[in-house]
């Protein structure tokens, strides 16, 4: 059966990237998405009471305390009769909390909604599974919660980086197509960065430290100096600071409501875990 309501996104802002142990270190991320949904109130020109409900995105969430989308609707203002929802579906978390908001408005159960994603790997604890019950006899080990529900597959057990690796294999990518492919990302990157392209969506962030967080911490300026070696393109100084960690920290919320008569369709769909970073283009109707 058809809807007559569609979700429009009315405002939409995001904080920078932080690195991983840089400026937002520090900032829980509900913190940080707190930030970000007061402003995407105040953008779409409503108040903090016109929201039905509050849907958000966060898989790093041991330490934050319970709900971590409720904290962050909570420090934005919200009245605390507003629900708030977390999602973890991992990377794609973000995403279906704007599926889910959207859904939402096309089934009537809410008019106006503040949707996105949230997440400061930095902050996230070490685990000690056995400390409950005791350790009888020999050592315990110390769990990275960033790798243990973040990074590591919960399936195969490995990295997420061994899985695109599996793609590359799979596909036939080679190694200096993804290092062409990576360069050229970053030049543009960088080039809209100088050109004041994410300017007008990024909500600066005050530090402990003084002043605020306003811009993208992980783009790097690949100048004079590049260099290639057949189809690998690199820059010399960038190798030597460039922390090659895939961490870091950011809020991106999306502010939904309900207008005009058009129809909404969206596919969800579970691969292989092996080859998880594979982007499925056989979605059928």
């Amino acid at each position: 059966m058809g809807s007559s309501r569609e979700p429009v996104i009315l405002s939409a802002c995001r904080t920078a990237t932080g690195r991983f142990l840089g400026s937002l270190a520090e900032i829980p991320a509900y913190r940080l998405g707190g930030i970000v949904v007061a402003e995407a109130i105040r953008r779409a020109g409503l108040s903090p009471a016109d929201v039905h409900e509050v849907i958000l995105g966060n898989v790093l969430q041991a330490g934050q305390g319970q709900n971590p989308a409720r904290l962050a609707s909570l420090a934005a203002g919200v009245p605390e009769e507003v629900p708030a929802m977390t999602i973890n579906k991992l990377c794609g978390s973000g995403m279906k909390a704007v599926h889910l908001a959207a859904q939402a408005v096309l089934c009537g159960d809410a008019d106006v909604l503040v949707a996105g994603g949230m997440e400061n790997m930095s902050l996230a604890p070490y685990l000690l599974a056995k400390a409950r019950t005791g350790y009888r006899m020999g050592d315990g080990v110390l769990e990275d919660h960033l790798l243990r529900d973040g990074l590591n597959c919960g399936v195969y057990g490995y990295h997420m980086g061994v899985t695109a690796e599996n793609v590359a294999t799979k596909y036939g990518i080679s190694r200096e197509d993804q290092d062409a492919f990576a360069l050229e990302s970053q030049r543009r990157a960088a080039a809209a960065m100088a050109a004041g392209i994410f300017k007008e969506e990024v909500v600066p962030v005050p530090v402990q430290r003084g002043g605020k967080v306003d811009h993208e911490n992980g783009i790097p300026y690949l100048g004079a100096g590049a260099w290639s070696v057949g189809t690998r393109s690199i820059d010399k100084s960038e190798l030597a600071r460039r922390p090659w960690i895939a961490a870091s920290a950011s809020a991106n919320h999306y502010y939904l409501i309900e207008t005009r008569d058009k129809g909404f369709n969206s596919v969800v769909k579970g691969i292989d875990g092996e080859i998880i970073d594979r982007f499925e283009r056989d979605w059928k109707r």
